[in-house]
C-alpha cells in the first residue's frame, strides 16, 4: 500500500479501533458492523445518480449497479437507504455479507483515495491483463467518493468491522463460523455455486473462498502456515507432495478424495490466426507457425501450466515429431504466462493472443471454440494412465510425470472448523455437488476416489470408494 494510503487511514482507523474497544461487547455488534461497512457504500450512493436495481442482462434500463458478489437485495437495500442520514439496519444475511467485505473494501478504497488525492476517484480498467475494478462494486464506490467522504466512511467501517471481527464472543454469536476454502482457479464457478447452497443449509456459516494456482494455494499452508478449512486442487498429486509432510516437514493432511476429472485443450476465437483452418488433425502444425501467440499458466504454481507441457510432450510421442514441444512453446513466451490460465481470457477475447491452453471444463462452461485433442494426449482418460507416464517435465518444484487429471480435496489437519469442512465436502461429493460440478463442464467422479480410505472422515466414507490401483 502506498505510504500516503497509510496516512489517510492511520489516524481515523486507529481511533476507530480505540473507540470500538470501549464499546459494550454485547450491544448488537453485527448491526454496527453492517452499518459501518455500509457507510462506504452510503457515502458513495449519496453522491451517485439514482438507478434502479435490475437483473443483469434483463434489458431494463442500463443495468444494475455492479455489485456482483452481493445479491440483488443488497443492491436494493443500499440504494434505497443510502440517502437517509441515519445508518440503516440490515437483515442478518446481508449483515454477514457486509461485515465480511469490510476489511477488503477499507484497504482497497484507502489505497485509491491516496492515489487520487482530492479529486473524485475514477475507476481503473483492465490493462495488459492486470486486475482492475471495472465492473465491480468498487467501481461504483470509487466513482462517487471524495477523499473527505472516504475517510469518514473508512472510520465508520473500522468501528463496525473491529466490533464484528475482534470481539470473539459477540461476533461469533452473531456471525457464526467462517469456513475458509483454498481452491484451484478453475473451481471458482462451481464452488461459488456450492457456497451459496452451503450457506443456505448452514446460515450461521460464511464460506470465504480463495482461488489461485493449486501449487500456490497449498504452499500457502505448507510454507506460509496459513489456515484453511478445505483445500481443493486441480491435480490430486499436489496434496500428498506438499501436505503429507516429508524430510522433516510438518504434515497437514493424510487423506484426500478425488471428485472430478478434466482434460487439457486450447481455446480460440474467430479472430485467432488460422481459426478457419485449425482441426484436431493439424493443430500442432498451425500452432508452431511464426506469428501465432499462445497463452498459458505458470507451470511452477499451477497444474494447468505443467499439464499443458506434458500434453505437448505426449503429442510429440503420439505424432512422432521430435522437437514439437519446443516449436510450439516458442510461440508461448514468458510474457504470455500468468499464475492461472483464466487470467488470460480477456487477452484472448481482445485478440492479444490467439490460443489459450486451458481445461476443457472452462471451454464448455464459457462457450469457447476448443480443440478436441486425442485422449492419448489430453490427460483426460484414466485408461491411458500408463501412456501418460511416458511424458515428464521439469519445473522449479521438481520433475513431474504425466497422469490423468483428477481434482481432489481434503481437510487440513490445522483446520479451525473441521465439522463444517466435512459438511462442505459431503455436499460437494453428494448429488447436489455432483450436479454443480457437471454443469461447470467437469466430469464428476461418483462415488469419489478415496486415498487412505480408513483415514477419510466417517461422514464421507459412504460417498467414496478406494482409489483405483491402490
Amino acid at each position: 500500500m502506498p505510504e500516503d494510503a497509510i496516512s489517510v487511514i492511520s489516524t481515523p482507523w486507529m481511533g476507530a479501533l480505540s473507540a470500538a474497544s470501549t464499546m459494550t461487547p454485547r450491544s448488537e455488534p453485527t448491526v454496527t458492523a453492517a452499518a459501518g461497512s455500509a457507510a462506504i457504500i452510503s457515502a458513495a450512493a449519496r453522491n451517485a445518480p439514482r438507478r434502479r436495481c435490475v437483473p443483469r442482462g434483463s434489458g431494463q434500463g442500463k443495468g444494475p449497479i455492479a455489485i456482483p458478489s452481493w445479491r440483488m437485495d443488497a443492491c436494493r437495500e443500499t440504494t434505497a437507504k443510502a440517502s437517509y442520514r441515519s445508518l440503516p439496519t440490515y437483515d442478518p444475511s446481508l449483515t454477514r455479507r457486509l461485515a465480511r467485505k469490510s476489511w477488503q473494501v477499507i484497504m482497497r478504497v484507502a489505497t485509491r483515495v491516496a492515489e487520487c488525492g482530492g479529486h473524485r476517484l475514477a475507476p481503473r480498467r483492465f490493462s495488459g491483463g492486470a486486475e482492475g475494478c471495472c465492473g465491480t462494486g468498487l467501481n461504483f464506490v470509487a466513482m462517487h467518493l471524495t477523499r473527505q467522504a472516504a475517510i469518514a466512511a473508512l472510520t465508520a467501517a473500522g468501528v463496525g468491522a473491529s466490533r464484528a471481527l475482534f470481539m470473539p464472543g459477540a461476533a461469533q454469536a452473531a456471525t457464526g463460523d467462517h469456513l475458509t476454502v483454498f481452491a484451484a482457479g478453475t473451481l471458482a464457478a462451481p464452488l461459488r455455486a456450492l457456497d451459496e447452497r452451503f450457506e443456505r443449509l448452514y446460515p450461521q456459516t460464511i464460506v470465504q473462498p480463495q482461488f489461485g494456482g493449486s501449487v500456490k494455494m497449498v504452499k500457502q499452508i505448507s510454507d506460509l502456515h496459513e489456515i484453511a478449512d478445505v483445500v481443493a486442487v486441480a491435480d490430486y498429486r499436489v496434496i500428498p507432495k506438499y501436505l503429507f509432510g516429508s524430510a522433516g516437514r510438518q504434515a497437514y493432511a493424510d487423506w484426500y478424495v478425488g471428485f472430478a476429472s478434466n482434460a487439457v485443450t486450447l481455446i480460440y476465437t474467430q479472430r485467432s490466426k488460422y481459426a478457419d483452418r485449425i482441426t484436431p488433425e493439424n493443430w500442432y502444425d498451425l500452432l508452431a507457425q511464426p506469428g501465432v501467440a499462445i497463452g498459458r499458466s505458470n507451470p511452477d504454481t499451477d497444474p494447468s501450466g505443467y499439464q499443458f507441457l506434458l500434453m505437448l510432450e505426449l503429442a510429440a510421442l503420439h505424432y512422432r515429431l521430435p522437437g514439437l514441444s519446443d516449436r510450439i512453446l516458442a510461440n508461448a513466451p514468458l510474457a504470455n504466462v500468468r499464475d492461472t490460465e483464466t487470467e488470460l481470457i480477456p487477452a484472448l477475447q481482445s485478440g492479444q493472443i490467439d490460443y489459450l491452453a486451458i481445461y476443457r471444463s472452462t471451454a464448455l462452461e464459457q462457450g469457447f471454440e476448443y480443440l478436441r485433442l486425442p485422449p492419448q494426449i489430453d490427460l483426460g482418460n484414466a485408461r491411458y494412465a500408463s501412456l501418460y507416464r511416458r511424458a515428464s517435465v521439469t519445473t522449479k518444484n521438481g520433475t513431474l510425470t504425466g497422469a490423468p487429471i483428477v481434482y481432489a480435496a481434503t481437510v487440513p489437519a490445522n483446520a479451525l472448523h473441521v465439522a463444517s469442512a466435512r459438511s462442505y465436502l459431503a455436499l460437494l461429493l453428494g448429488p447436489e455437488g455432483t450436479e454443480v460440478v457437471r454443469r461447470a463442464g467437469l466430469e464428476p467422479i461418483t462415488p469419489a476416489f478415496a486415498w487412505a480410505p480408513d483415514r477419510v472422515p466417517v461422514a464421507l466414507r459412504s460417498l467414496t470408494r478406494p482409489w483405483p490401483g491402490v
